[in-house]
């Protein structure tokens, strides 16, 4: 997931978690910013079906 702060707005980014049918909880909180390592640019485990996604557009993450 990508968010592109709009021309002339400070800048922002989305932050998103994941869980799955399989898991009780969230997975960890991911970013588009390339610095959280392992999560950057997806959400979820591979082969399980996704239950619920949460996305925060904002200068930090709330998770």
């Amino acid at each position: 997931m990508y968010y592109t702060t709009p021309s002339g707005e400070t800048y922002q980014q989305a932050y998103y978690r994941s869980q799955t049918t399989q898991r009780a909880n969230y997975l960890g909180t991911c970013a588009d910013n390339g610095t959280v390592a392992g999560y950057d640019n997806w959400a979820g485990m591979l082969g399980e079906p996704l239950d619920r996604l949460q996305i925060h557009i904002n200068d930090s993450s709330k998770y």
